[in-house]
């Protein structure tokens, strides 16, 4: 037997090879991408790192699913996932492909039927994305529709659920008779649960966040303020303008086609939201998502989305929502660029103190100068009580 070295393949060799077989077995990496350990070891960090965990690769889907969409997503093959069925959202879904609106919503790809149940088929926003931090905004000044509140206003029975679900947010809130009964009706609680976030204020309002495939946070049900509004926007950005720049430009790029849209003026928007997403290499993009209550006008309102509701309108105030987040993200960048410069005059202070406190030192004979490798560099040296020199 030769012993000498690289007469042979390693022992590192077979192991890759087997790690590589079992792989391709499973459809993870492809023949072409196992012909070498490094095209087989790009493969499989390309597939971890889409994903943010590479422990968990239904984490995208997961995320999304408790952001925004209550459990109804469903993992598929790579790059798709798939929605359970709503004929509101994927008749909303068929009319966007051929609207001015289809590079804002994701990409559309008909019905799939899995286990007995029907699902739509459709983008993964979150596909090739390193580590993504998302953040889910629901839009609109009010997000139950006109027919919900009539319904409910014909019958206002008084419920539990709802009293619970509202004293959880704000003990205050229920009125003495409503404390006693321990119930709220429905119209009661839908327009106050618009009043204690910035729904009704600004028209938007942040339903969950996760940062760099963290945990998701969801605890932003009262928070009304645009300084409050903006601080979040600083924490989720990590405080890249960057991003934040990439964020303004792709909503004015929004605004712009939702005014030429035939789909938007023909629907009420409701219940819809905004996903941003971003990654550690800057990538970051806005998305429409969530059309499950979008429907279509009566055939004589043509809606504006840029006046106050009034019931019977259909208005929902999407276009004001918009802009106030556009302002609130330019705001928010101006925020980061005063802080940034607060931070580098905040140095050039402190150093200005440090030369100052030398200067005083030497004055008063406690430092000394040396010059390093005769260069005309100065450092400055406490001088040691019994090496002072009169």
């Amino acid at each position: 037997m030769n012993g000498r070295r690289g007469s042979g393949p390693s022992p590192i060799f077979f192991v890759y090879r087997r790690k590589c077989w079992t792989q391709e077995r499973a459809r993870k990496v492809t023949p072409q991408e196992c012909a070498s350990p490094r095209g087989f070891t790009d493969a499989r960090r390309s597939r971890e790192s889409h994903r943010g965990t590479p422990e968990d690769d239904d984490w995208g889907h997961t995320v999304q699913n408790v952001l925004h969409s209550g459990g109804n997503f469903k993992a598929s093959e790579r790059g798709h996932i798939l929605k359970k069925f709503s004929p509101i959202e994927n008749a909303c879904l068929e009319a966007l492909m051929e609207d001015i609106l289809r590079p804002y919503v994701p990409s559309y790809h008909g019905l799939v039927e899995r286990e007995g149940q029907t699902y739509i088929k459709m983008e993964d926003l979150l596909m090739g994305l390193e580590a993504p931090s998302i953040m889910d905004c629901k839009m609109g000044f009010r997000t139950y529709l006109e027919d919900e509140l009539a319904k409910a206003l014909l019958k206002p029975t008084p419920r539990k659920d709802l009293y619970n679900k509202m004293v959880a947010l704000d003990s205050q809130a229920p009125t003495l008779e409503e404390h006693l009964q321990k119930a709220v009706t429905k119209p009661r609680y839908m327009q106050w649960r618009e009043s204690v976030s910035s729904t009704a204020m600004l028209g938007f309002r942040i339903e969950g966040v996760t940062i760099e495939a963290g945990s998701v946070k969801k605890n932003f049900k009262k928070m009304k303020s645009r300084e409050q509004i903006m601080e979040t926007f600083v924490i989720f950005t990590k405080s890249r303008q960057d991003i934040l720049v990439a964020y303004v430009k792709r909503l004015e790029s929004m605004q712009a086609a939702l005014k030429e849209s035939e789909f938007f003026r023909t629907h009420e928007v409701i219940g819809s939201s905004l996903l941003f997403v971003h990654d550690r290499r800057g990538t970051a993009n806005v998305w429409m998502i969530d059309f499950g209550k979008t429907t279509v006008t009566p055939a004589h309102i043509s809606l504006r989305h840029d006046v106050a509701w009034e019931p019977g309108t259909h208005e929902d105030g999407y276009l004001l929502g918009l802009q106030n987040l556009i302002d609130t993200l330019q705001d928010t960048i101006q925020m980061v660029k005063e802080n940034r410069e607060e931070a580098v005059d905040g140095s050039a202070q402190e150093g200005e103190q440090t030369i100052g406190e030398n200067e005083k030192m030497l004055l008063k004979g406690e430092v000394e100068v040396k010059t390093t490798n005769g260069e005309n560099n100065a450092l400055m040296t406490p001088i040691q009580p019994g090496n002072r020199t009169l």
